[in-house]
């Protein structure tokens, strides 16, 4: 049988789930950062004064365990995720030097500007989670039982290295 769907509406009220059907949270990150920087003018060169920059930096990030709660939409009953915390750690130092070789104070012909500028920066990082995953655990409710979890640590390093030359052989051209 038809049915005009504006005079008699077709109620699809049994087959939605409830709304909202996801609840999240609540979530908490915590970040502690301390940072020193140090800079200034060192010594005399030809050129000018050369210069220092350097910073050495601790960085800690948290994100507490959290819920996800949803709604199986088999059977409308309600489903729980389960996100254990996890953070993560940053050590940095990081060095740049600046230092003009040739300026207006004892220009040649040809060779009217010459800076050098080297820098490094090195970061380690430390990450915790367990068993080094960034899925949830089901559970049965908020209260639990929880699974027994294995944190691991992952230990990575970068370290980044610059070189950079300035060169002009008449005025007004680098």
């Amino acid at each position: 049988a038809l049915q005009e769907g504006n005079t008699f509406p077709i109620d699809f009220g049994p087959y939605l789930l409830p709304s909202p059907n996801t609840f999240s949270g609540p979530h908490e990150t915590i970040m502690k950062d301390a940072s020193l920087r140090v800079s200034g003018r060192l010594w005399r060169l030809p050129g000018g004064t050369m210069a220092l920059s350097s910073l050495i930096q601790r960085r800690e990030e948290k994100m507490e365990s959290t819920f996800l709660q949803g709604v199986n939409t088999a059977n409308g009953n309600p489903t729980f995720s389960f996100m254990p915390w996890r953070s993560q750690e940053v050590d940095s130092i990081y060095l740049e030097a600046q230092a003009p070789i040739v300026s207006q104070a004892n220009a040649r012909r040809l060779l009217r500007t010459l800076d050098v500028q080297i820098s490094a920066r090195r970061d380690d990082y430390t990450s915790r989670s367990p068993d080094n995953t960034n899925r949830g655990y089901s559970v049965p409710s908020r209260e639990g039982p929880f699974p027994a979890l294995i944190y691991t640590d992952n230990r990575h390093s970068s370290t980044k290295h610059t070189l950079g030359v300035r060169y002009a052989p008449v005025d007004g051209l680098t």
